[in-house]
């Protein structure tokens, strides 16, 4: 009889199907989590303004329930000092984003329900108009008729703005070269360079008696575990005001007092009144709390990078992601442990005071709600009233499991993030014994009003 080879006889049968089995099943599942994290879907109404007590429109031209007279002077006594762990960038003027002259693209997509099917890309503006002329009226979305049949069509907006991301590193992007290059070749002295330190102001209300003050910051890019061009960050500050007549938002008097302090970094926020405060570098008025702006991290994720692992031979690699570019927003120097991850892999964030610039320091830009906003009499700010993602559309360099999560998109501006107005839709951090905070040693000619107390947890 002749002797037949039977890969069974050497092997467990039902072991190998139930293998199959889990393959199978890990496949489907990686397969419908892929769908359920890439699907993109329409973003929410943006949240609006509430204005306890309405004032004449003669002396509050948009709307926030704020005299237009004040404004300035309330954002200038309240805005942030700011430290930095990365030296090579500081939050600038929105209009960087056009510094190379891109266009403004428009990305269509079809609108079936709670589902967007995306269609194509197109350019709609030069960056000459982008500064000029008001371009707010772009439509957001429009139905179109084809074959006797309405369809909907959603439209996001965004330019691509200098640098690239270049590789899992902390140095490897072309980022911060082109801000260097756009700022005369110079860091030293932010205040005069061609793009200074900025900050945008918005006002919100909590209550008839607590105004809120949103202070925004615009970075050219991400940089750290995830990677994005463009980043929007931003801390509230709450003040109770004292006083029944106007003269209770007069900025020269001391009719308003700082109640607490809200940071807000990754997908949570921190509220507190242990804060660094100081003085006007004259010393005698303004009350400006510290903010620390993150952070070094870094995490090892699985990935699959066809041309770099092992020549090609083998896509997976496991990389070092990292940066220290977040722009995440603290409110003490120190490691903060478990600011954002997957489930048990929480990541950790080193925020250290590398570079300071004090308040008197920032260009204020005043932002309404955008119903509220002269396009015609601001034109470069048209954006705001727009679904406008600041930055290039997506940065190729990151892990697919980033990808998925939507972590290498450029940001969406602010008057349509849901924490717009004081809104907050994030968790608040509580993890405070695992962290490590540190004591921070201002310069000698800041004047302090307050230290905060590292041991302190509120």
């Amino acid at each position: 009889m002749k002797w037949k080879f039977s890969l069974f006889r050497w092997t467990n049968r039902k072991f190998l199907l139930r293998a199959a089995f889990l393959v199978f099943s890990f496949g489907v599942l990686l397969f419908l989590g892929y769908r359920f994290f890439t699907l993109e879907r329409p973003i929410p109404p943006p949240p609006r303004l509430l204005v306890p007590r309405p004032l004449p429109v003669e002396i509050d031209r948009n709307r926030n329930g704020v005299p237009d007279k004040w404004e300035l002077g309330l954002s200038k006594k309240f805005n942030p000092c700011m430290a930095f762990t990365g030296k090579k960038i500081w939050p600038i003027d929105h209009n960087y984003l056009w510094a190379n002259n891109s266009p403004l693209k428009a990305r269509i997509y079809l609108q079936k329900g709670n589902h967007l099917t995306f269609l194509r890309e197109k350019t709609v503006l030069s960056s000459q108009d982008l500064l000029t002329r008001n371009w707010s009226n772009l439509p957001r979305r429009y139905v179109k008729r084809i074959n006797g049949k309405k369809y909907t069509f959603l439209v996001r907006y965004y330019s691509d703005g200098p640098g690239e991301n270049l590789g899992p590193g902390k140095d490897r992007m072309s980022w911060d070269k082109a801000f260097l290059a756009l700022q005369g070749g110079t860091l030293k002295n932010p205040s005069q360079r061609p793009y200074p330190p900025t900050q945008y102001v918005h006002f919100f209300w909590k209550s008839p008696d607590i105004l809120g003050i949103q202070y925004w910051f615009y970075y050219p890019f991400n940089k750290c575990i995830n990677n994005h061009e463009g980043d929007w960050e931003h801390i509230n500050i709450l003040l109770r005001l004292k006083g029944k007549t106007l003269e209770k938002f007069n900025p020269q008097k001391n009719h308003q007092t700082p109640l607490r302090y809200q940071f807000f970094f990754h997908h949570y926020y921190i509220e507190t009144s242990n804060v660094y405060r100081f003085r006007d570098k004259n010393g005698v008025r303004g009350d400006h709390v510290l903010v620390f702006v993150g952070g070094y991290s870094s995490f090892l994720i699985p990935d699959i990078q066809w041309k770099t692992a092992l020549g090609g031979w083998f896509p997976f690699a496991v990389p070092r992601w990292e940066g220290e570019y977040s722009g995440g927003s603290y409110p003490q120097p120190g490691w903060y442990a478990n600011v954002g991850g997957f489930g048990p892999l929480q990541a950790r964030e080193e925020v250290l005071p590398r570079r300071l610039i004090h308040a008197n320091d920032f260009r204020l830009v005043l932002l309404a709600d955008p119903e509220h906003m002269d396009f015609d009499r601001y034109p470069h700010l048209s954006w705001l009233n727009l679904e406008f993602y600041s930055g290039n559309w997506s940065c190729d360099w990151n892990a697919q499991i980033i990808k998925w999560a939507k972590g290498h998109r450029a940001p969406l501006q602010p008057a349509f993030k849901p924490n717009w107005n004081g809104n907050s839709i994030f968790p608040p951090w509580k993890a405070w014994q695992k962290s490590k905070l540190s004591i921070f040693h201002p310069p000698a000619h800041w004047k302090v009003i307050q230290k905060a107390d590292p041991k302190l947890f509120r």
